[in-house]
């Protein structure tokens, strides 16, 4: 099974804020996450561009702390579709997202253990 989550990233985050500050960002993203996905799954479903975007972009960057730049190229990219207007598609994209985003969070989970 492939990982979305930088295996590593437990360990460069303690690198740079120690054990302790690198646990408590990865204990926000894990608490802040049902929020954040269900306001970006609304945004989707009712088609508020400006909404989907500012969600995208603050998934995106939880998604590039967290070592899943694949995934935040893709929120980045729904970013740059919600900021044009074109919402064509983006309900399936939001949904995929967040199917993906919550398995990051399951992983962040198990990393914290």
């Amino acid at each position: 099974s492939t990982t979305e989550v930088n295996p590593k990233l437990l360990e460069n985050l303690s690198e740079v804020l120690g054990t302790e500050g690198a646990r408590r960002v990865l204990h926000i993203f894990i608490e802040n996450s049902p929020q954040i996905l269900a306001d970006f799954l609304r945004a989707a479903e009712q088609g508020n561009a400006s909404e989907l975007r500012r969600y995208a972009h603050t998934l995106g960057g939880n998604c590039a702390l967290a070592g899943a730049s694949q995934l935040a190229a893709e929120c980045k990219e729904l970013t740059h579709l919600a900021a044009s207007g074109s919402l064509n598609g983006t309900k399936e994209h939001a949904a995929q997202i967040a199917v993906r985003y919550q398995r990051i969070t399951k992983e962040l989970r198990e990393l914290m253990r």
